[in-house]
């Protein structure tokens, strides 16, 4: 059944009150990061992120995303046996992936340490990263679960107790140690808001009647991969996309750090977070709801047109006031949420967040592929977005500095908009 205009609102009401608690967190986090850790840190924390970002996209393959179009239709037929093999196989491949993640991240911590500062002093921390990665990458599976079995309240339960042990976890590490605390926050925080989701997903499968087995033993684990190959094949593909997001994320970040500081660094990462991230939470209703959806009636033409289409008039419903009075009260809000210090981003909030409006449009159609399988369009899709935005951003801040960042991101994002409403009209016959 297709949901109507309503009905997603109201789903998009459920997650979005969940978001405020996630963006309010966040503001609280990073007042405390401003005072007591400065540009400085939050660069420091940005980099950790984006390694844990990308190990988790490398040994996860994709599961989380990949997972829920094939959890999706099973749940769909209401076949309880069948659902229970499912997750079986997706709890297994999380499990190999997180082991595959731990180990390489120890293994490669000294490497990411010179390659970002020219030296070793940082080894130990990229190491304890490796905790994160590891639960990280099994909680992924458990999102995708409770995704595909469309547990709304769930999901917005999880989202607010990430919330909340981001400020506990995090806060008291900046205080009492400042920068030094800044790899403990990391990794505390994100382990605990992981550990969080992986008991919200065991208790959903547990109220769905299905109980399956954690399977162990070399001879199982191959025959299970080999029955997942479709699911592994499209889950590379996302984890293909999401390495190229995360590589282009790094060579910015390199770029920016080796010609100016990390002081600007943590200027550009708050200006993203503030124009992009935060702004743009109101998408979480998109992954956590819309895509299920869309991957349960993917085969009917007419009916996934609908749902997109009554999709992306929710979101410009939602998104177009909300973005213009951010961009209004951003010189209000800075000092407020930061502090003095950060007020050279201010244009470059307000240029980037344009950016949430478009992406209202191009996010509901970059979930078509995905959700028909069709993993070479989707990695098409979204590695050319990454592929472009890094050296827009690089002539973008050479030429005008942190307004010319921001500049070039929104003009990706409507490059995006235009090569993905042709590909989804041409290929999957998509009209609003």
């Amino acid at each position: 059944m297709i949901p109507n205009s309503k009905t997603i609102a109201k789903n998009i009401g459920i997650f979005g009150g969940a978001q405020v608690f996630s963006v309010v967190a966040a503001l609280i986090r990073n007042k405390f990061a401003a005072v007591f850790i400065g540009t400085t840190g939050v660069g420091l924390s940005a980099i950790y992120n984006t390694v844990v970002v990308f190990y988790s996209n490398i040994s996860g393959l994709g599961l989380s995303f990949s997972g829920v179009k094939y959890l999706s239709e099973v749940f769909a037929n209401g076949d309880t046996e069948a659902l229970n093999t499912e997750v079986e196989k997706m709890r297994t491949l999380g499990l190999l992936g997180a082991t595959c993640g731990f180990v390489l991240s120890l293994i490669l911590a000294p490497l990411l340490s010179y390659v970002y500062f020219d030296h070793l002093s940082y080894a130990l921390s990229f190491a304890a990263l490796s905790i994160f990665i590891a639960v990280n990458i099994y909680a992924g599976v458990e999102l995708a679960i409770l995704k595909a079995m469309q547990q709304v309240r769930r999901l917005a339960l999880s989202s607010i107790w990430l919330a909340v042990v981001s400020v506990l976890f995090s806060v008291p590490f900046y205080v009492l140690y400042g920068i030094q605390g800044v790899i403990w926050a990391v990794v505390v925080s994100g382990a605990a808001g992981a550990l969080i989701t992986i008991y919200l997903g065991h208790q959903t499968i547990s109220l769905s009647q299905a109980s399956p087995r954690l399977v162990v033993g070399w001879q199982r684990v191959r025959q299970l991969i080999a029955q997942s190959k479709s699911v592994i094949v499209l889950g590379m593909a996302f984890l293909l996309g999401g390495v190229i997001a995360s590589g282009a994320d790094m060579i910015i970040q390199g770029y920016l750090s080796a010609i100016t500081s990390l002081s600007v660094l943590g200027l550009y990462k708050a200006g993203f977070q503030l124009s992009i991230t935060y702004t743009g939470m109101i998408f979480t209703a998109v992954n956590n709801d819309f895509y299920p959806r869309l991957a349960a009636i993917n085969k009917n033409i007419a009916e996934r047109n609908t749902l997109i289409s009554r999709q992306i008039k929710v979101l410009l419903c939602i998104t177009i006031p909300l973005v213009v009075l951010f961009v209004i009260l951003v010189p209000y809000l800075l000092p407020i949420l930061f502090d003095n210090t950060f007020n050279p981003v201010c244009r470059m909030v307000q240029i980037a967040s344009l950016s949430v409006i478009v992406k209202s449009v191009t996010m509901p159609l970059n979930f078509l592929p995905l959700s028909l399988g069709k993993s070479v369009d989707y990695l098409c899709l979204e590695g050319s977005f990454w592929i472009l935005l890094v050296p827009l951003v690089m002539v973008g801040f050479s030429l005008y500095g942190l307004e010319g960042a921001g500049t070039a991101i929104l003009l990706c994002h409507i490059i995006e908009l235009v090569y993905v409403i042709l590909v989804c009209k041409i290929r999957y016959g998509f009209a609003f």
